[in-house]
Order: structure tokens, then sequence, then C-alpha cells
């Protein structure tokens, strides 16, 4: 189990109504990380072994973008304005250089 799952989940780690089922990732599963330039980020299961980084305006069900790779590895998402986030599947307290931390697994640029 990845250790972001180790905390309950709270209101606040919900996706808004639909985008858990069209993305395809479990409501049980998803875990707020932080906002950043107009966008929610956030963790999800895909399956067992699948994690997914899914980010997106909560106004505009439109936005929404995942991407989801095993849950050892490195998953990066491209938001439609350009900027880039990232999943790094081991916590650490280094910010890589030009990065922005919004949790010990997610980053952006």
């Amino acid at each position: 189990m990845p250790a972001f799952l180790s905390s309950t989940q709270l209101d606040s780690d919900v996706l808004p109504a639909g985008i858990a089922d069209a993305i395809g990732v479990g409501d049980a599963s998803t875990r707020f990380q932080g906002e950043w330039g107009g966008h929610e980020v956030f963790l999800a299961l895909k399956n067992r072994s699948s994690v997914c980084l899914v980010t997106g305006s909560p106004d505009v069900p439109s936005s929404w973008l995942a991407g989801c790779g095993a849950g050892n590895e490195v998953v990066t998402v491209k938001a439609t304005d350009g900027g880039m986030v990232k999943y790094l599947p081991m916590s650490t307290s280094a910010t890589p250089e030009g990065w922005t931390r919004l949790s010990d697994y997610v980053f952006a640029m």
C-alpha cells in the first residue's frame, strides 16, 4: 500500500463529483496533496498496484487529467496550462531545484 494512504480520508481528500469515476480511480483512495496554479492535486489508486496523480480545476470538469504508473515509479502530469506536477513514490525532505513542494510526495513546476 502506498504511504500516502496511511492517513484517514477526510472530506477535503474527495475529488469533485464524477471525476473519480471518469478517471477510473477508487473514491476511497483519493488524498488531496495541495493547490497549484488554480489546480487541485490529488493522489489516488487505480488498482492495487497503480498510483494516479490527478489534477484539475474544481470549477471546470473538463480540465481534470490523470497520469498513472506502478506504485513504485515517478508519475508526471503536464497540466493544460503547461505546468507540471510530479509524484515521487518515496517521501523526501528535499525539494528538486525549480519545483514547489505540495506534499511529501508531490511537487509542481
